[in-house]
């Protein structure tokens, strides 16, 4: 069974977007992803990167932005993000996508943030570029509800309706 989200289901309402930066240990020779991407064509398979789990988003953002560029690295899934931000800290991995674990580290000098996958730059971290700004389009990642394409208008519009409502009561 093969699902496509543009061709199977119809969008209601998002609920949430996490916040996905892309980091690398404090070791590695790079402060951009130019210069990731660049180091990774010039070491290629010598690199690895962490996930929170194999078929997990941020693996996902990890292979589009190695797909992409037509680069490869080694993929090391951890259980959980805590897992993974230890390896990074620890030089177990070389770089990760991460969602929002890493900033107190990234803030202290413990790691470096190249980029944040979404259209806009995080509050967070304002001088980081998005994965856009640098040539890059791996976006953050965005959880709604989804119908299957054909559900019929006023039922995708009731739902949008009902759900966002919801979503504002305290």
């Amino acid at each position: 069974l093969s699902i496509s989200v543009d061709r199977d289901l119809e969008p209601i309402t998002p609920m949430a977007r996490i916040l996905t930066l892309l980091v690398v240990k404090p070791g590695l020779p790079v402060k951009s992803v130019g210069e990731l991407t660049a180091y990774l064509r010039a070491n290629p398979n010598k690199l690895n990167y962490g996930s929170v789990g194999t078929g997990s988003t941020l693996h996902i953002h990890a292979e589009r932005y190695l797909f992409a560029n037509k680069i490869r690295a080694t993929h090391v899934p951890y259980k959980g993000a805590a897992l993974m931000v230890t390896a990074l800290l620890s030089d177990q991995v070389d770089f990760a996508f991460d969602s929002g674990l890493s900033v107190q580290h990234v803030r202290s000098g413990k790691l470096r943030a190249l980029a944040v996958a979404s259209n806009a730059r995080s509050q967070l971290l304002p001088d980081v570029p998005t994965m856009a700004e640098t040539g890059t389009e791996v976006n953050d990642a965005l959880f709604g509800v989804y119908a299957p394409t054909g559900t019929p208008r006023p039922i995708i519009t009731r739902l949008n309706r009902e759900i966002s409502r919801i979503l504002q009561l305290p």
